[in-house]
């Protein structure tokens, strides 16, 4: 007998099969383009220059943190009937208007950005033009995190591969630009990073205008809760996303700080590679978890152990596919070639494929505990991933670089996983 959740072909066929293809599509399309970035940037600008957008894309799980955990929160209220589609559309605006305003405030004080990159390592009279481009870098970026909840309202109420083309919109409108700064050789650090984030903000505003407009003419649930008691709820989730953006973004920190030129772009450059793979083996997760909200993990402990395990196969799979192609690829110089440096080292390919299988095991453990709502474990994962991290870092990261970095995220990931596998027992 199929179980709730279980696996089985129909999941690729009609509305399902769209979402999947479509997701993979546009993620996978994304990272390309990240990719076409590098190599645009790397040939117009210097290395200095190009490695402070590099730094602001690695950053920007940092800056997502505005989302303050609303997505899962509304996912979690909305299939549990706890809140209705006029109380999503409420929080959504009220959340966008607030980050306009920390949008403002990043922009008009660029000393912030002193807290992200190294004062010492630029020159003195470039530092108010580097730093002030970064500003306006990481408020695009905290604009954005609102994509965040859209893309998730649109997959709840089953609209998901709409949000999936608005970011191949998106990837493409990328795309023209860079192809535009190249062939006009602009040169301009501030027009860079606006041509390059910008998109993630000007293609969904107007679905934000739509929503608006559908809250103006609509007439609300009888059934609405109070936006305060949303925001309250979801505080919770708000410290988990704060504290996984401090783990998953520290390693751009120590890049930072530690790491120069053509170093910090061959690690960049080596995520984004293996960029690829998460994005496949998320798309899918995302779509198996979006109903189970309302499952108790120890009754439906089965159907959940499912799930993990077709995620984790899928996410292994795609990995190691990435990883041979990528060093086919740099064995006959095509990363030369798009780095505008010399070939990527293998060790550090091999160590960031080390790093993405065990990250494959932990996402998939991570985000099923989200959507089950196990705050207090998701707590105690992220704690004890941020102090081994830290550690690690601080011992590997000034002596071995790039590759002591992406080990020190592997021992991390590996002690997180080993807590959480103690816990649930997958």
């Amino acid at each position: 007998m199929k179980t709730l959740l279980s696996f089985n072909w129909d999941f690729f066929s009609n509305k399902s099969s769209i979402f999947v293809i479509s997701n993979f599509c546009a993620k996978v399309l994304v990272a390309l383009v990240q990719l076409y970035a590098i190599y645009v940037f790397t040939k117009v600008h210097t290395q200095s220059d190009a490695a402070i957008i590099f730094l602001l894309s690695g950053y920007a799980i940092w800056f997502q943190i505005f989302e303050f955990g609303l997505a899962q929160t509304l996912q979690n209220k909305f299939n549990t009937r706890q809140i209705y589609f006029y109380d999503v559309l409420k929080t959504i605006l009220a959340h966008y208007l607030f980050l306009l305003i920390v949008g403002a405030f990043f922009i008009r004080n660029p000393f912030i950005a002193s807290l992200f990159l190294p004062v010492s390592t630029y020159e003195h009279d470039a530092i108010d033009s580097i730093f002030l481009a970064f500003s306006i870098g990481a408020s695009i970026l905290i604009l954005s995190s609102a994509n965040v909840l859209m893309q998730r309202f649109l997959l709840i109420i089953n609209r998901g591969v709409l949000g999936n083309f608005l970011i191949i919109a998106q990837a493409i409108l990328v795309m023209l630009f860079l192809f535009m700064y190249q062939l006009l050789q602009i040169q301009n650090l501030i027009i860079a990073v606006i041509a390059y984030f910008g998109p993630q903000v000007f293609v969904f505003f107007p679905l934000l205008i739509k929503l608006a407009v559908k809250l103006k003419v609509g007439q609300p649930s009888h059934n609405s809760v109070k936006l305060i008691r949303i925001y309250f709820d979801s505080i919770g989730f708000c410290g988990i996303a704060i504290l996984s953006a401090i783990f998953l973004g520290s390693d751009y920190y120590f890049v930072a700080h530690y790491l120069h030129g053509e170093d910090i772009t061959s690690y960049y450059f080596v995520t984004r590679i293996f960029f690829i793979s998460f994005v496949v083996y998320y798309a899918y997760l995302i779509h198996r978890i979006k109903r189970i909200s309302f499952l108790d993990i120890e009754s439906n402990l089965a159907d959940i152990k499912k799930i993990y395990k077709d995620s984790v196969r899928v996410g292994f799979s795609i990995v190691f596919i990435i990883f041979l192609i990528a060093a086919i690829l740099n064995f006959f110089g095509l990363f030369q070639l798009i780095l505008n440096q010399s070939n990527v080292s293998a060790g550090l390919i091999l160590v960031g494929f080390l790093y993405y299988l065990i990250r494959v095991i932990r996402d998939v453990g991570v985000v099923l505990m989200s959507s089950l709502n196990q705050k207090q474990l998701l707590y105690k994962i992220h704690f004890i991933e941020i102090g081994s991290v830290l550690v690690l870092m601080y011992i590997l990261a000034p002596s071995l670089g790039g590759v002591g970095i992406f080990l020190s995220m592997i021992g991390a990931c590996f002690v997180g996983l080993l807590f959480l596998i103690y816990k649930i027992r997958f």
